[in-house]
């Protein structure tokens, strides 16, 4: 039996069973049900010599207008490839809206159409009321993520500021930020397996998720039926007049038109990805909340925009505007400002009148192209910082004086990256930093080619919940901070060109929560060692651009939880670290730029060395290349 579409009077649906494969041996039903699911993550792109028979099915299930059902059957031998093109045509199918609700389901070689029909109620219903089940603030966080392009990789951080952004949670006064409210949200939904992990950070946290396509189409259907959430996909925009429509998502579409949308006054929430639409489209906006632009070849924001009083995120992420309207602060419910790799050198003045203003996330990319976002540089801030008192997030941004001795009022910061750091602004700076009791992740850069080193012994009181620290330029007496031991909760430790020594790896080697420690172009001595009992937690070690370095040991009892070890342009290495056999754990060693002496060496030693597992492990010489996501998981 083949795949099957019937197709029936309104309300219409669309069903696909995934074919058996003729005369074959049964094969076991958990091996047809990955192979089946896995079809749905071919690329259409992917897809070869299948355009006719696409075409004809398209032609045969979606094109006949007469309203009656329909089955479709492929046959085929097996393998040959029968299950990725309906799989293609489903899709197709269900994003053409022809059809209110559209179900996959796969099936094995016997069945009834009885045991058909059942599975997809059940399936259906089963997705359904997973939906219908969750808390009310929780399904309307859910809906929300059907404005999302399909396969789309998102991402925590930004999901969880547009819920807050958009009312979906709440402060707890005294008992938690909405921050962390949505956080725990999140985690339901994946503990639910409506929404999967796709990427984890070096801590196991997960930073990316992905919505399986058959949820995000149920999810759509429901925002629609609910919330008037309308999302298009790689086509022209119409829309009836007598549409009630509040929220509005479009993915890759060309020329999106007002004359295309009725009611665009009436829009409560717009989010376009990689969509063809000028500044003239966005000035039709009045009761807008969210306004959510990724990839838009847009130059320029209307000043209208001003006028949104209602607004509580803007996103310009990955855009070429190269200013924001200068009456910015007139938007007194802003509390998400991302304007991540657009052309915005420096922001108005009038941003220090946000007072509801949350996060504030500047970037400036260094090129047109959308593709090649850097080289980037730290965007330029206004005065009066100080009265943004409800800050969380403020990255990444060009430090100086004022903005420094601002940072004194911004108590509830959380996330904090500074570029341009000088030995003038020290004291300030670490007189700033001591108020910051929920500080969980801090970066500070001092401008490249700085004669002055960066000096931080001074903090009387360091963040002591601090996860993730970055220090790029050289440090006093090429020592880190003696308070840095005291960052029990240190995950993550990335230093550039800071110029340590041994001693303060010792410091570092006691630190019992690090899992991730970078150091590039900032180990200044001849030899490296790691002592027994160090580095307990350590799961991922990169250490990159030291040519004084000739010499490595690891100690029996060191980095036990080692997974990962990266050495890179360490040209002074030609002998191979002693004691790699004691790193009993490790899974991937990658190298790039190094002596050949050095790798072949390494590579004498891989057939009866402890740590290379060959059917475990991958060990190679690999050149350092900047590694892109695709441009539809990315955004």
């Amino acid at each position: 039996m083949g795949p099957s579409f019937p197709s029936c009077p309104p309300p219409r649906s669309g069903t696909a069973s995934a074919p058996a494969d003729g005369p074959a041996p049964p094969a076991d039903s958990t091996v047809r049900r990955i192979l089946a699911e896995s079809a749905h993550f071919v690329e259409k792109e992917e897809i070869v010599g299948f355009s006719a028979h696409e075409e004809q099915l398209l032609e045969w299930v979606a094109e006949d207008d007469e309203p009656r059902r329909t089955l479709v059957s492929v046959w085929g031998m097996g393998g040959v490839g029968k299950t990725t093109l309906a799989t293609r045509v489903f899709r197709e199918v269900a994003e053409s809206r022809r059809f209110d609700c559209a179900a996959w389901v796969a099936v094995s070689q016997r069945f009834t159409m009885d045991d058909l029909l059942r599975k997809i109620l059940r399936e259906r219903r089963r997705r359904r009321r997973a939906i219908d089940d969750l808390p009310p603030n929780l399904r309307k966080c859910f809906l929300s993520c059907s404005v999302y392009p399909e396969d789309l990789w998102i991402k925590r951080k930004i999901l969880i500021r547009k819920w807050v952004a958009q009312g979906f949670v709440e402060d707890k006064p005294g008992r938690c930020a909405a921050e962390d409210v949505a956080d725990g949200y999140l985690d339901q939904l994946v503990q639910r397996s409506l929404m999967l992990p796709v990427t984890r950070n070096d801590f196991g946290r997960t930073k990316r998720f992905i919505i399986h396509d058959l949820i995000r189409e149920l999810i759509i259907h429901r925002s629609r039926e609910v919330e008037g959430l309308f999302h298009f996909a790689k086509c022209k925009i119409t829309v009836d007049h007598s549409t009630r429509i509040r929220h509005l998502a479009v993915d890759r579409c060309e020329e999106v038109r007002s004359e295309h949308v009725p009611q665009l006054g009436m829009l409560r929430s717009f989010s376009a990805f990689g969509s063809e639409l000028d500044a003239s489209f966005v000035s039709h906006f009045r009761l807008l909340t969210v306004l959510n632009l990724w990839f838009v070849e847009m130059s320029t924001l209307p000043d209208s925009i001003t006028s949104l009083h209602n607004l509580r995120y803007l996103g310009i992420r990955s855009m070429l505007v190269e200013e924001l309207p200068k009456d910015l602060g007139k938007l007194q419910k802003l509390q998400i400002l991302d304007a991540k790799l657009s052309m915005v050198q420096r922001l108005p003045s009038s941003v220090a009148k946000l007072k509801s203003l949350r996060h504030l996330i500047v970037l400036t990319r260094g090129a047109t192209d959308l593709l090649k976002p850097y080289p980037a540089m730290a965007t330029g801030v206004p005065e009066g910082l100080e009265n943004l008192t409800n800050l969380q997030t403020l990255k990444y941004v060009q430090a100086n004086q004022k903005i420094v001795r601002s940072l004194a009022n911004l108590w509830q910061m959380r996330s904090l990256e500074l570029s341009g750091i000088d030995a003038s602004l020290i004291a300030d700076l670490s007189s700033s930093i001591s108020r910051m009791s929920f500080l969980v992740r801090l970066g500070l850069g001092m401008n490249p080619g700085a004669d002055a080193v960066l000096d931080l012994e001074s903090m009387s009181r360091p963040p002591l919940k601090l996860q993730k620290l970055s220090l790029t330029g050289r440090l006093a007496r090429g020592k880190l901070p003696s308070w840095i031991c005291s960052l029990t909760s240190l995950l993550q430790l990335r230093l550039s060109g800071c110029q340590i020594a041994q001693d303060s790896l010792v410091l570092l080697a006691a630190l019992p929560m690090l899992v991730n420690l970078s150091l590039v172009e900032a180990y200044h001595e001849r030899s490296m060692m790691f002592t027994g009992d160090g580095f307990p937690a350590l799961r991922k070690l990169n250490l990159e651009g030291l040519p004084n370095l000739s010499r490595i040991e690891f100690q029996e009892g060191c980095l036990v939880n080692l997974r990962h070890l990266v050495l890179g342009q360490c040209t002074g290495l030609t002998e191979t670290p002693q004691g790699m056999g004691n790193l009993k754990h490790i899974l991937n060693l990658e190298l790039f730029g190094m002596q050949t002496e050095f790798v072949d060496k390494l590579k004498e030693q891989n057939g009866d060395a402890g740590y290379h597992n060959p059917a475990s492990s991958d060990f190679y010489q690999a050149p350092r290349v900047l590694r892109f996501e695709k441009f539809a998981r990315k955004y």
